[in-house]
């Protein structure tokens, strides 16, 4: 649980330092809240991965291809262009 807080601490602050250098959106003030949704939302993504593996390979879609569209998803959604 202590290294689960660090891990979360860590990207709390990196959201923090983000929006402060512009690099993330200024509209997420709560760093804590964003930390958490990410999380989520990336443990939902590797759980279908794990659980639905076969059948995103039935759909043509690869676990590599499914976690780079995920990631591309979050970091759009935390641009500073997303506000724009």
């Amino acid at each position: 649980m202590q290294r689960a807080d660090e891990v979360h601490g860590l990207l709390v602050e990196a959201l923090r330092a983000g929006v402060r250098d512009g690099s993330i959106r200024a509209s997420l003030t709560d760093a804590d809240a964003v930390a958490t949704v990410l999380w989520g939302f990336m443990h939902g993504i590797i759980q279908i991965a794990a659980t639905k593996g076969a059948l995103l390979e039935r759909r043509g879609v690869t676990s590599d291809t499914l976690f780079q569209q995920a990631l591309e998803l979050a970091l759009q959604a935390i641009s500073p262009l997303a506000s724009a």
